[in-house]
């Protein structure tokens, strides 16, 4: 979600580039990655329980 936002700040300031710059930016896209998954499990779970809220009420889908 985040990651493409931060690709293109780091590819604006690409003439900063060196080992410190490709670091941050490896740090970054972990950072990210793992937020990103985070995100997908947290809103993954709240739809599965608005659903069996759903069907719980409805008898069916």
């Amino acid at each position: 979600m985040y990651l493409s936002e931060f690709q293109k700040i780091f590819h604006k300031n690409s003439h900063y580039s060196g080992k410190i710059h490709k670091s941050l930016y490896m740090i970054y896209i972990e950072v990210f990655n793992i937020i990103d998954k985070l995100y997908l499990v947290f809103f993954e779970k709240i739809a599965i329980s608005i659903l069996q809220k759903k069907t719980k009420k409805n008898g069916k889908f």
